[in-house]
Formats: C-alpha cells, sequence, structure tokens
C-alpha cells in the first residue's frame, strides 16, 4: 500500500476537489464491495478507496465520507492513474480518529452502481509548545519511533513477529503546531526529541504511547527557553 501514497504525490497536479458534501442524507448504502484503507503513516492523512475488481468501472466519484458519523469534506480525490477502480481520498490531517465511512459512485457505461465501506484508525498528535524567548528562526525535530508495519489490515490487529521498528520525523518551528502519525493496527511508540533547538529544558508528555484503539493518543513536547539577561550597569 505504500505506493499508493507515491502515486498519490505524483499525481497532485491532477488532483479533483470534490464538491462540498452537506449533511448526510442517512446511512451509507450497505455494500461489501468498497475496500477502504489508510495509505498515509504521516501527513498528509490518505486513504484509498477501491471498488471491488469483479466490477468495471469507468469512474469512481467520491459521494459521501463520514468521520465517526459525521460527514467531512475531503481535501481532495486523486483517481490512480492506472486502476479506474481505485481513488484517493486526502482528508484534513486533524480529522478526528476512529471510524471512517466513504460511499462512492461507480459509473459503467451508463449505468451508476452505489457502494460503500470503512475502516478504523488511530494517531498519535505531537503538540510542540515553546516556552520562553527562543532565538529567530529555530526549528525543531520530533522522532516517533515505533514498530514497522509489516502488514496493513482494516482491522486492529498487532504486527505478528514485528521487531524492527520505523522512525517518524517531525518538524516544528517556534510557532508551535500539532503534526500526526497515523496507524490502522495496534503500535507502541516512543517520542523523542534529537533536536531542541538548544532549549536548557525538554519535556515530554507521554514519552511512550501505546497505540490500542482507534482514538486520537495526544503527546505535548515542551521546550523551555533561558530568559534574556538585561544587562546591569554600575556608577
Amino acid at each position: 500500500m505504500r505506493r499508493f501514497l507515491a502515486l498519490l504525490l505524483a499525481a497532485t497536479a491532477v488532483a479533483v476537489v470534490v464538491p462540498t458534501l452537506g449533511a448526510s442524507a442517512g446511512p451509507l448504502p450497505p455494500s461489501d464491495n468498497l475496500d477502504v484503507g489508510l495509505v498515509s503513516d504521516t501527513e498528509p492523512l490518505v486513504f484509498a478507496a477501491f471498488v471491488d475488481d469483479e466490477i468495471t468501472c469507468d469512474t469512481v466519484t467520491v459521494v459521501e465520507v463520514l468521520a465517526n458519523g459525521d460527514p467531512i469534506q475531503p481535501l481532495s480525490v486523486v483517481p490512480d492513474e492506472t486502476e479506474s477502480n481505485l481513488v484517493y481520498i486526502v482528508l484534513p490531517s486533524a480529522t478526528p480518529p476512529g471510524v471512517l465511512e466513504v460511499a462512492v459512485e461507480c459509473l459503467e457505461g451508463e449505468f451508476p452502481s452505489d457502494y460503500s465501506g470503512g475502516t478504523e484508525w488511530a494517531a498519535i498528535g505531537v503538540t510542540k509548545v515553546v516556552d520562553g524567548p527562543a532565538p529567530e528562526g529555530t526549528e525543531f525535530t520530533v522522532e516517533v519511533e515505533c514498530f514497522a508495519d509489516r502488514i496493513r489490515s482494516n482491522g486492529f490487529l498487532v504486527p505478528q513477529g514485528a521487531t524492527e521498528t520505523v522512525v517518524h520525523e517531525l518538524g516544528y518551528t517556534m510557532s508551535g503546531e500539532v503534526h500526526y502519525v497515523y496507524f490502522d493496527n495496534e503500535n507502541e511508540c516512543t517520542i523523542t526529541e534529537p533536536g531542541n533547538g538548544g532549549a536548557i529544558a525538554t519535556t515530554i508528555t507521554p514519552e511512550v504511547v501505546e497505540v490500542t484503539d482507534a482514538v486520537l493518543f495526544p503527546v505535548t513536547v515542551t521546550n523551555t527557553f533561558a530568559a534574556a539577561v538585561e544587562p546591569t550597569f554600575t556608577g
């Protein structure tokens, strides 16, 4: 599934912005013919929606996207360049994790068909806090080290025999931001900050996160800088 993200980035020039979806008109149509899966480990937040390959779609149009039952506006939808049954859905990075449901229309000749599917995902949201006067232009690097994701699935399953780790690097400026790491399985991650911008103290809360459910796991990384010392003059 890693190729999905590479194809997405290569195809952004032909991204199709989705019209406003509006309020949900009701439950999504039941279907076993749409496979929805998380593509990205870090921002942007990307999901793939694939209509069963026993069905031939000339085009796939995203009709509705629900996050935890609430309609959400995709930032864009990117058709796959070689597979007409496949589209990539780009969502706002801060979309609340949990259950994602997608409804699409598959146009086969003159006959449209509706399909739906869903998946679960979790996120670690790392917030940067700068306490004190950091030097102008200071940048920070936070690392989130997790088990290597050897097998992706639509459920939360512990990767069997996962012993290797993967490190996600998150970059921050002095303004402080929130960046995310996404999961579709259980995992355990350690958060460190190898680049603290010269801070006199760094606090990470918590330092270890166990991803056990399809929710947001918040982390705060606080850097403390010493106040500037004003010179004193004696007469």
